[in-house]
C-alpha cells in the first residue's frame, strides 16, 4: 500500500481532515499530516524533503488547501510552484475543489439545520457592525469559532479557557457537523480515490 502524506495549511485542516476520515471509516496515522503554517511558495519549500522523500518512497502527497479568493488563481500558482520546486503533489481546494472559498465556507454548509439559527444572528451582528463605518465584521474563521462555543457546555467552556481551542473542535459530534452532508461529497471522492 502505497504511503500517503497529507499537506495542509494550518492546525485546523488537519483536526478537520482526520475527523472526517474517522467518519469514513478510513484509517490514516495522524503523523502523516505535515502543517505547512501558510499556503505560499515559501511554506511549500519549507517541506521540500516531506515532499521528495515521500515520493521517493513511491507515496502520494495530497496537498489540501484553501481555494481563498479564487479558485483558479491559486490552482495555478500551486501548479507553478510544483514545477518550481519539482516536487509532485495531487491538490483538493476547500470548500469543494472546483469553487472559491476556505475550511470555514464549508464547515458552514455541513452544519446542522437545527444550529444554522446561530449564523442568522451572526448576519444581524454584522450587518449593526456595518452601520458604523468604525467597525468591521468578524472574518469567517471567526464565526465557526463562535459557533463552537455557544454550543459547548459550561464546563467544557471552563475547560476551554485553559485549553487551545481545536482540541474542542470535534467534527464527529453529531449535534455541532452533519458530517454526510452532500457538501462534503467531493472531498468524500478525493480521499476515497486516493486512499483505496
Amino acid at each position: 500500500m502505497k504511503k500517503i502524506k497529507f499537506f495542509v495549511e494550518g492546525e485546523a485542516d488537519r483536526r478537520f481532515l482526520i475527523d472526517f476520515l474517522k467518519s469514513l471509516d478510513l484509517s490514516v496515522d495522524e503523523s502523516n499530516f505535515i502543517i505547512l503554517s501558510g499556503n505560499d511558495e515559501a511554506a511549500l519549500n519549507n517541506s521540500i524533503i516531506d515532499f521528495q522523500r515521500n515520493t521517493d518512497n513511491d507515496g502520494i502527497n495530497l496537498l489540501i488547501f484553501d481555494a481563498d479568493e479564487g479558485h483558479k488563481s491559486t490552482l495555478d500558482r500551486l501548479e507553478s510552484v510544483k514545477r518550481n520546486l519539482k516536487i509532485s503533489f495531487v491538490q483538493f481546494l476547500f470548500p469543494n475543489n472546483k469553487d472559491s472559498g476556505t475550511l470555514e465556507h464549508l464547515l458552514i454548509s455541513v452544519v446542522p439545520k437545527s444550529n444554522k439559527v446561530i449564523f442568522d444572528c451572526f448576519d444581524s451582528f454584522e450587518e449593526c457592525l456595518k452601520a458604523d463605518d468604525r467597525f468591521n465584521p468578524p472574518i469567517l474563521k471567526t464565526r465557526v469559532y463562535a459557533y463552537v462555543d455557544s454550543l459547548l457546555s459550561k464546563k467544557e467552556r471552563k475547560e476551554r479557557e485553559k485549553h487551545a481551542d481545536e482540541k474542542y473542535r470535534n467534527y464527529l459530534r453529531k449535534d455541532h457537523w452533519d458530517l454526510t452532508s452532500p457538501a462534503l461529497e467531493p472531498l468524500r471522492k478525493f480521499l476515497e480515490t486516493h486512499l483505496n
